[in-house]
């Protein structure tokens, strides 16, 4: 008698949507693999007046994976060399300072520039971006209305630099997008968040994003020329845990 015996693997994959209590990644798909082999036994041949062949099988399932899909979050932290200027009845520029100033004072006759700089080392060229917040921790407490600002990022061409001195600082260029924000308040220690996809997502889309930028990105935030006349103070990267951070979500 001839033994023979056929195994074979079949795998198959389907969504899978679990129940609340064991929900992945804010409730995204999962997909469930499972593989099952299907082994043939020998045959045996019984003859009479017809010929029968019989074939035993046994199924066997062997051990499943579960793999997940769904954005994933990336949280940067600003770098050492964060930095503010002000100008205007006199300037002044500090890359040491535990705060960074925005927005405009028409009493004291200023207003701030900050430039903030992060390395998204997740984050390659041309990149979809589904969001990306700007985290500030306020470094004062004022509820007057009067704040108007753009935050957008540091669209300078050419390879990435750190401002080291008031004039390299001004001379920065905004990014087309940027997010317009007015009547900023605050209150001392409280973390705020502040919308910047859309400048994210046009540096991250530019053809230089790695080869001259590096995948550094600086936020940028300016006086949006308002007449409103309140400033703003927000913790810089010398405040320890309080330091800004840029969180960016990808699909």
């Amino acid at each position: 008698m001839t033994e023979i015996i056929l195994i074979k693997n079949i795998e198959e994959e389907c969504d899978l949507r679990l129940p609340d209590e064991f929900q992945v990644n804010d409730g995204h798909a999962a997909k469930f693999k499972s593989i099952f082999a299907f082994a043939v036994g020998s045959p045996s041949l019984i003859l009479s007046s017809s010929a029968n062949l019989a074939l035993t099988g046994t199924l066997a399932f062997g051990e499943p994976t579960l793999t997940t899909t769904g954005p994933t979050s990336y949280e940067y932290t600003t770098l050492t060399s964060d930095c503010t200027l002000r100008k205007g009845v006199s300037t002044s520029f500090n890359s040491t300072a535990t705060t960074l100033g925005v927005g405009t004072s028409d009493a004291e006759g200023h207003a701030w520039k900050a430039w903030i700089p992060f390395y998204l080392s997740d984050i390659a060229q041309g990149a979809t971006i589904t969001s990306a917040t700007l985290k500030l921790t306020a470094a004062a407490t004022d509820t007057h209305d009067g704040t108007n600002i753009k935050i957008g990022c540091d669209a300078s061409v050419g390879t990435w630099t750190i401002p080291t001195t008031y004039a390299a600082l001004n001379g920065r260029v905004l990014s087309i997008s940027y997010t317009p924000r007015s009547n900023v308040r605050e209150t001392l220690d409280v973390e705020y968040s502040f919308d910047v996809l859309s400048a994210v997502q046009e540096m991250v889309s530019r053809s230089d994003w790695q080869t001259d930028k590096g995948r550094y990105l600086a936020i940028l935030i300016v006086n949006n020329n308002s007449g409103m006349s309140r400033d703003r103070i927000f913790w810089s990267y010398n405040k320890g845990s309080k330091r800004p951070k840029l969180v960016i979500t990808t699909p």
